[in-house]
């Protein structure tokens, strides 16, 4: 009865360690090519409810669908702001440098539609340029 019980609890630990696995690992840009895009935002205050139209899953299928992208890869993007400042940085991973050219090309006029008039966007940064 007691190996029963080990091999429960091994078996246990093994799923826990796995679920763990799929939940907590790092989500950020997958992919062979990293987009890094850095945008102003007009006004500053602003910047928090730009993130949050990049992070949302309609921009995510909006921009998959314009640039010609996976959805899924277009899924991983991710956007952040800096602190006292009007810059956002957004990440992707894609396949392709044509692919990342043409995310980078498409993401800011996709943005601003979404944002629409109250807000300015403008691209400050491109990596890979």
């Amino acid at each position: 009865m007691n190996r029963r019980v080990a091999v429960i609890l091994v078996a246990l630990a093994v799923m826990a360690a796995a679920l763990g696995f799929i939940f907590f690992r790092d989500s950020g840009p997958r992919g062979s090519v990293s987009v890094t895009l850095r945008i102003a935002v007009t006004p500053t205050e602003q910047a928090g409810f730009v993130v949050k139209q990049a992070n949302s899953a309609r921009f995510k299928y909006e921009i998959s669908q314009k640039a010609g992208l996976n959805p899924v890869l277009a899924q991983k993007l991710s956007a952040r702001t800096f602190p006292n400042s009007s810059i956002t940085e957004v990440k992707l991973g894609v396949e392709t440098k044509d692919q990342a050219q043409r995310y980078a090309e498409a993401f800011v006029a996709v943005l601003q539609a979404q944002c629409g008039p109250e807000v300015q966007l403008s691209l400050v940064h491109r990596t890979p340029p």
